[in-house]
């Protein structure tokens, strides 16, 4: 199973421009305002061949309210989905209330949590480091997505000890399989893996005219504790 990544952080903080340098689109929507962003949106990724999922999210850790309410809870659904945090932050506008309060939540989720330092052109690299370690949070990259500096080394050295589970398949055997392929809805495909209860699901990410097979084989995992492939 690929690793799966979620992009958390405030609204604007670069979370969309990181999205699409990773999976090498323009699906997600950038704009220099917040709150653009508010369902959590699924991608394929690949660096150095090793692939993974990267979800972006529409913020957190601001007042929730109206609209914001639905994009925090999108944010903690994604959380719950990944294995890996990228909790990202503004070089530019500095520690904030708001990621202090969203780095205590993130602590609790147990999580691997990985500080991502995003907009660092144009400012002392030292200085908005070193203001960020009251966060408490070890392991940190800093970046400028929007020219995709820093994104090779912080992938290539996250992923570093993170086990290649597609080396893995193809080593070690196992139980009873399913093909979960063209069906009409995530409802669907859910019921398809729950009735069949297999040890590993092959799933045909093309299920189906504006189907979304990504998130479909995200809710079979963490719903029914299946690995999926795909």
């Amino acid at each position: 199973m690929r690793p799966v990544i979620a992009l958390v952080g405030r609204p604007n903080v670069g979370k969309s421009t990181l999205f699409n340098q990773l999976t090498r689109t323009r699906n997600a929507l950038v704009a220099d305002f917040p709150g653009l962003t508010r369902d959590r949106l699924y991608g394929d990724a690949s660096v150095e061949g090793r692939q993974f999922i990267v979800i972006d999210t529409g913020g957190l850790g601001e007042g929730e309210a109206g609209v914001e309410v639905t994009m925090a809870e999108q944010s903690r659904l994604a959380i719950a989905e990944s294995q890996i945090v990228f909790f990202m932050v503004d070089a530019r506008a500095g520690l904030t209330a708001a990621d202090q309060s969203l780095a205590h939540e993130l602590r609790l989720s147990q999580k691997r949590i990985v500080l991502v330092i995003n907009k660092i052109d144009g400012v002392d690299e030292h200085t908005a480091v070193a203001e960020f370690f009251a966060l408490g949070l070890p392991e940190h990259f800093t970046i400028a997505a929007s020219h995709g500096r820093g994104v090779f080394q912080l992938i290539s050295e996250v992923l570093a000890d993170v086990p290649d589970d597609a080396r893995a398949m193809q080593e070690e055997p196992f139980g009873p399989l399913a093909l979960v392929s063209r069906v009409r809805s995530l409802d669907e495909a859910i019921e398809k893996a729950r009735d069949l209860r297999p040890d590993l699901i092959l799933m045909d990410i093309r299920l189906g005219d504006g189907i979304d097979g990504i998130e479909a084989a995200h809710r079979i995992r963490t719903q029914y504790d299946i690995p999926v492939v795909y």
